[in-house]
């Protein structure tokens, strides 16, 4: 059960499968399409029955099933190709799979086709791989007595299968000498993430070339020693990977050691190479641009709470709020499902005229303007408010966006079903305003200029924006500390829709987080005067659990959830932690912690400038996190409010190393003293950057620069 509210995320995951079904949603249109050939006369089968077919008394021995499915029920596109396969046969594929093929008098197969590739079929797979493909051939021991002339095909990638077979009476799965165990050592991090050991099945050796890269070997004690039994090489645009057996991934031996985890990497990596089709263009009206130049002058001529003093401009604004007035009225049957709200907008422009044009007050169209209430997928909204951005422009000026919802039919499944959350919308930005051309990422209605409180109602966050900032900002974080990532991470990196849907599904497990737990303050801590570390302790709090849902979900069926937990880890550590003032920045703060518990604890390990991560105790060392700040909320419910700021000071200094200027730290401290004092005691850097990343803003500063203003599209 979740700790959180109850929800038990397993049974949930199982439950929104079902309604995915249900809905004719089986397939996620960004994920990688996968293809099996199952024409080639393979001894291997993707479908259970047929393996029993070819394999009566061990269909096991016969079926790629679990590894058919392991893709296919987290939601990519799976199909088998049972034709000749041609140019067109592979135009709409990331990644094919080769299975082992033999002759029909040497090996039970499948009665479709022939083990011989034809020169056209190997020409269509060269020319797939070196356009961007990824290749996966699962081959055999003694490949020479098979009847098959796949090292036809992988002389052309300059790969070649020897006639061997490894054996190893020391090292090995069940004391079988043919089942040797392997060596991982020096091999690829990414490829190998979250696994440890891996054992072969009457495998042969691969012909080492120096343009390939080693990813498994025989063991010092095997015969032969030391030789390759997977490699990978970079042809073209594309990649190919060898296995030189292909029982590894069969039904019998898929699910020992990390087999699993292997295959999903080997996959995913494959399939990440090439970039795909990004964000489609903005639509932008072509009143847009009168609309956007009466805002921008009426904006140079405001004062920091919106309103207009000079006599000379007070009639330079009344020209351009008749301008914005005709504007509005031009765009209405654009948005004709917001005309009650642009209607309203035109009052309100024509009361703070009528104001004398003091602090603008648009209570009453922004009580009009509910696009929650709306969550139709591709929906556009146009917004014009005098407000303040979030982590951009501080004054209040009047600012106007086109939006699009973004609210796929899995997304709303997801959120009707268990992470229900009325007041949540995720958005696309259009096109804003210059009000827009720095990090804010969203758009809440507590930043409208209004004469009277804003009852919370709905928030927005920008899915486009803020995944665009996270692929830019990840990649060249990644390049920098030379960190190896997993194939569905580079995925994730090279395909903007995919991770506006990821995001999407973060911001709405994480928005729905800050209102449920063990809350001993508000929430959201709006109106709130609190250190600012427990603004980031809140942050950590909704972000850990948004971690270890998407974990469960992952677990159950949704690829998108990994996804999830790689954009909560590396958006923190890399982004978070170094952007914006060292002002009481909760944010990095956030960051700094997780990067801090992690690496004091060995799961991330900065040495030689480079970063690795023991992937195997990264999601146990993420969770007891979580377990302790939220032991400390549960905990502060009995706590005065001093002690509560205390106790969360002694947490977050255990982990991030205060400043060595921290008036908390004095044993002297006094306590005995008024809230505001206590708090004008905090540092504006109370917790400065380590020296990781001191190191790592140097290197990604113009990176971050680049990502004020940043869209999907950028």
């Amino acid at each position: 059960m979740s700790e959180l509210d109850s929800i038990d995320t397993k049974e949930l995951a199982h439950k929104l499968k079902n309604l995915f079904i249900e809905n004719n949603i089986t397939v996620f249109e960004n994920l990688l399409k996968i293809a099996f050939d199952q024409g080639h006369s393979q001894a291997w089968s993707t479908d259970f029955a047929t393996a029993g077919e070819i394999n009566p008394t061990h269909p096991k021995d016969s079926s790629y099933a679990q590894a058919f499915n392991l893709f296919r029920d987290k939601g990519f596109s799976v199909s088998n190709l049972s034709n000749e396969i041609t140019d067109t046969l592979l135009d709409d594929i990331d990644v094919l799979i080769l299975p082992h093929s033999a002759s029909r008098d040497y090996e039970k197969v499948i009665l479709v086709g022939s083990p011989i590739y034809l020169e056209s079929e190997i020409e269509a797979i060269v020319s797939f791989v070196n356009s961007g493909g990824g290749l996966l051939v699962l081959s055999e021991h003694e490949i020479n007595k098979y009847g098959n002339n796949i090292n036809q095909l992988l002389e052309r990638f300059d790969v070649s299968l020897e006639h061997s077979s490894v054996q190893d009476s020391l090292s090995n799965h069940n004391g079988v000498a043919f089942w040797p165990k392997t060596s991982l050592n020096g091999a690829n991090k990414g490829i190998l993430a979250r696994v440890s050991q891996v054992a072969v099945y009457r495998a042969g050796t691969i012909k080492y070339h120096s343009n390939q890269e080693i990813i498994l070997t025989t063991l010092p004690s095997s015969d032969p020693a030391n030789m390759p039994l997977m490699i990978r090489r970079e042809f073209g645009l594309g990649s190919i990977i060898v296995v030189s057996d292909s029982d590894l991934f069969g039904d019998d031996s898929i699910n020992d050691f990390q087999h699993r985890e292997l295959f999903y990497n080997l996959v995913t990596y494959l399939g990440a190479q090439v970039e795909k089709k990004e964000l489609s263009l903005p639509y932008i009206p072509q009143s847009w641009n009168i609309l956007c130049a009466a805002i921008e002058k009426l904006k140079s001529i405001q004062e920091s709470n919106g309103s207009v003093l000079e006599s000379s401009s007070k009639l330079e604004a009344t020209v351009l709020i008749r301008t914005i007035q005709e504007e509005v009225i031009t765009l209405i049957p654009d948005f004709h499902h917001d005309e009650l709200y642009l209607l309203e907008v035109n009052k309100d422009l024509s009361k703070w005229e009528e104001s004398d044009f003091g602090k603008p007050d648009f209570y009453n169209s922004l009580a009009l303007f509910h696009p929650e209430s709306m969550r139709i997928d591709g929906l556009r909204h146009l917004v014009i408010f005098p407000m303040y951005t979030q982590n951009g422009n501080t004054s209040t000026n009047f600012e106007a966006l086109i939006v699009k919802t973004f609210w796929p039919q899995w997304l709303a499944l997801i959120e009707a079903n268990g992470y229900d959350n009325k007041g949540f919308l995720t958005l696309m930005l259009e096109i804003a305003t210059s009000g827009y051309s720095n990090h804010c990422a969203t758009l809440f209605p507590e930043t409208v200029s209004t004469s009277k409180e804003v009852k919370y109602t709905w928030g927005a966050i920008f899915a486009d924006r803020e995944s665009a900032r996270f692929r830019k900002v990840a990649s060249k974080a990644f390049e920098v500390t030379k960190l190896e990532i997993p194939g569905d991470m580079s995925m994730l990196l090279n395909n903007a829709l995919l991770a506006q849907e990821v995001f999407a599904l973060w911001d709405l497990v994480h928005d729905r987080t800050h209102m449920r737990g063990d809350l001993p303050f508000d929430p959201f801590m709006i109106k709130q005067r609190s250190p600012f570390w427990m603004y980031g302790l809140e942050e950590l709090r909704c972000d850990l659990n948004s971690y270890k849902e998407a974990s469960e979900l992952f677990e159950k069926g949704f690829a998108h959830g990994r996804l999830v937990m790689y954009s909560v880890l590396f958006d923190r550590i890399f982004r978070f932690a170094v952007t914006g003032e060292r002002i009481r920045n909760y944010d990095s703060l956030a960051g700094q912690i997780i990067f801090s518990y992690l690496h004091s604890r060995k799961v991330l390990n900065w040495r030689d400038n480079v970063l690795t991560i023991n992937w195997l105790t990264l999601d146990e060392n993420i969770n007891n996190l979580r377990l302790e700040i939220e032991a400390l909320y549960r905990d502060g419910i009995n706590s005065s409010k001093v002690l509560y700021w205390s106790n969360a000071y002694k947490l977050v200094a255990n982990i991030v190393q205060p400043s060595v200027a921290s008036n908390w730290q004095s044993p002297e401290f006094n306590f005995k003293r008024s809230n505001k004092e206590i708090l004008d005691d905090i540092l504006e850097d109370e917790f400065p950057l380590s020296l990781f990343h001191e190191a790592l803003l140097k290197k990604i500063h113009p990176t971050l620069v680049q990502c004020s203003g940043i869209t999907g599209r950028d």
